[in-house]
């Protein structure tokens, strides 16, 4: 346990986050076990489980960087960005064209609409803002993880995009802060995050996936053996 300058206390979460992992991938096999449920209702349980899980360490580690917020919240942004770099590297990847004078963009592609990617100019505008700090940077993530969760986003084929530029912007939010000289707690919240997006990217996380319900049984128990795969 770190008690922060602010009065907050953060736990060292991904050892527990890892813990959690573990203890809810052998429960999987040992309720369907034991359980008369059918297999499509035990899936649905599992997967509701999960969601719970994620949802739960999804608040941890926003919880973090709300703590670090309150002492490195001043703290002038890098010049050095990844969220820059992500998103100038994107536009040239998809033949988008940004006017930094206006901010405007256009598509150099017919299948590609300049619509889709107003957003990340968005964000490159926002970049512009002088004195630009740690809780500026925090307040865009937020933003872009409103917009992720969007269904014309994922209908787009975006979501994976969405989430990258969220990944930078926390690493940007993560430099801001140590170079601030709040490295510990920074390099505490990033552990965390870094885990939970290891949690994402997971087998079992994947595995979660399926539509079918009755399928999930399938995809995390052995026939012989009723242990996670």
């Amino acid at each position: 346990i770190i008690r922060t300058p602010a009065g907050g206390i953060l736990v060292k979460g991904h050892k527990q986050a890892t813990k959690q992992l573990e203890e809810f991938t052998e429960r999987v096999g040992a309720r369907y076990v034991k359980s008369k449920l059918t297999q499509e209702e035990h899936g649905i349980g599992v997967k509701k489980a999960f969601d719970t899980l994620i949802k739960t360490k999804n608040a941890y580690s926003n919880a973090l960087y709300d703590e670090l917020d309150k002492v490195a919240g001043n703290a002038p942004a890098s010049r050095l960005s990844d969220t820059v770099e992500f998103i100038d590297d994107l536009f040239d990847k998809r033949g988008i064209t940004y006017n930094s004078r206006t901010g405007k963009i256009t598509s150099r592609l017919e299948i590609v609409k300049a619509k889709d990617y107003e957003q990340f100019a968005k964000v490159l505008e926002d970049f512009k803002k002088k004195d630009l700090t740690y809780t500026d940077l925090k307040t865009i993530r937020s933003t872009i993880s409103g917009k992720a969760e969007l269904k014309d986003i994922k209908a787009h084929g975006l979501e994976a995009t969405y989430k990258k530029l969220y990944s930078t912007l926390t690493q940007d939010m993560d430099r801001a802060a140590t170079e601030g000289g709040f490295g510990k707690l920074a390099n505490e919240a990033k552990s965390f995050y870094s885990d939970f997006i290891d949690f994402l990217d997971s087998p079992l996380a994947k595995k979660m996936n399926t539509e079918n319900p009755a399928e999930l049984v399938d995809l995390l128990v052995e026939t012989n053996n009723p242990t996670l795969i």
